[in-house]
């Protein structure tokens, strides 16, 4: 529909829960007030999931921009909408996903969602920072995921004002180095961190405030050499999972301190070739994955192994090249 000046009038539409506008480069608003003789608050009523695609002109979901226009509106997807402005308050949205470009007036108006449980940032190749106040006032947030945002250096400082966030998720960052202090300090909640194809990343000593943190995963990071001293101090650690890490020497001897450990995987980091004496504190430890490690898998290898002994508590042992 790329000829198409104006939607029709949904407000015809009282049942309607799920509406998918796409591909329209000449639409400016989801509803307009001049055009339409039926009343908004009819035609969005029951509305529950909204995706807006591609849709280069759009600038507001209404030309009268109100407030009340989705009471029950949940789910929210916006892809490729460059201009779109600030979103109207909505209720009862707790999962929100951007991909693609998107102004900062749309960042901003994030905060006043309280109600918002997941967001998704996926795809703005020019996006360097985060707006400042973007995450405040949500004290429903649980879950954050960051994916393709190659130019971003930051996460939003204001993130450990979420109180209740548990997750999040990073993958092809490519210019992200480093969590800062102010962005991890305070996220007492935070029991999963993901962090995935960010070549500049390194672990700083900004981990030390994740005393909560239960599942840890770090893969193709490239400029990792060895594991931060801070890490010793996630005492709540229950998972770890090193993956594609080509320039990580080794594991240091205090990993035998974080004494929750129950699962260890060691996935293609060639450099790795032993593994520390202290390993043998490690007796909550139950599951242990080595793959695509040639030296320390045969050092691995039961009974015959240099450091079978100090594995030989774990109760799962796989070791293999997949």
């Amino acid at each position: 529909c790329q000829s198409c000046l104006h939607l029709p009038d949904l407000g015809k539409l009282p049942s309607l829960t799920n509406l998918i506008v796409s591909n329209m480069s000449h639409v400016k608003y989801l509803y307009e007030e001049d055009s339409c003789n039926g009343g908004v608050a009819g035609g969005f009523t029951k509305l529950e999931k909204l995706v807006l695609e591609q849709l280069p002109n759009l600038v507001r979901l209404s030309s009268e921009d109100r407030d009340n226009m989705f009471p029950c509106l949940s789910k929210f997807e916006i892809t490729e909408c460059p201009i779109l402005l600030e979103l109207p308050c909505l209720p009862s949205l707790s999962e929100l996903r951007v991909r693609g470009k998107c102004s900062q007036h749309l960042l901003i108006s994030i905060h006043k969602h309280h109600t918002l449980e997941q967001l998704w940032f996926d795809f703005h190749t020019e996006l360097s920072f985060f707006p400042t106040g973007m995450l405040r006032d949500l004290p429903s947030l649980k879950n954050l995921y960051i994916h393709g945002l190659s130019k971003l250096e930051q996460l939003p400082t204001d993130i450990n004002n979420t109180n209740v966030i548990q997750e999040i998720h990073i993958s092809g960052c490519k210019n992200l180095k480093s969590l800062a202090d102010e962005v991890l300090h305070g996220l007492h909640s935070l029991k999963t961190l993901s962090i995935k194809r960010c070549q500049k990343f390194n672990l700083s000593e900004s981990f030390q405030y994740l005393t909560c943190l239960e599942n840890l995963t770090v893969q193709d990071c490239p400029e990792i050499e060895g594991l931060h001293e801070a890490l010793q101090h996630m005492c709540a650690l229950q998972s770890l999972s090193l993956a594609n890490l080509p320039n990580l020497a080794s594991l240091p001897d205090w990993l035998g301190n974080l004494a929750l450990l129950q699962e260890l995987e060691i996935y293609n980091c060639p450099k790795v070739t032993c593994l520390p004496m202290s390993i043998q504190r490690l007796t909550n430890l139950k599951t242990l994955e080595i793959y695509h490690c040639s030296e320390l898998g045969k050092r691995c290898k039961e009974n015959t192994g240099e450091d079978w002994h100090k594995i030989a508590h774990v109760q799962d042992i796989a070791i293999g090249s997949l």
